[in-house]
């Protein structure tokens, strides 16, 4: 799917802030997996993202769209329950089966 701009954005601002860390540049996705601001789209990197327009929010609210690392969006697309990836430090890390999201 094709987002414009505004919802891009969106999903970006909905992507959890972590202290100390520039929030216009970094965020983390809901399975604590890191994700780059300017690498929206880009599955070459290990912060790159996707945007997941969330069934269970209500519609028109501001948590529609939501952030996740490629490898975790490419993951909830399949069906597949829990996380494929989350964060150690400041890198992107593969997780064992069963990880769960943390919201």
């Amino acid at each position: 799917m094709k987002y414009n701009k505004e919802e891009v954005i969106a999903a970006w601002e909905n992507g959890e802030k972590v202290a100390g860390v520039n929030p216009n540049l970094w965020r983390k996705d809901s399975c604590g997996a890191w994700i780059g601001r300017y690498n929206f789209g880009d599955q070459k990197s290990q912060y790159g993202w996707e945007i997941e327009n969330n069934p269970t929010a209500r519609p028109g609210s501001k948590v529609t769209l939501r952030p996740f690392q490629w490898k975790n969006m490419e993951q909830k697309s399949l069906g597949i329950p829990g996380c494929k990836v989350t964060s150690s430090g400041m890198q992107n890390v593969e997780v064992k089966e069963g990880f769960s999201l943390h919201s």
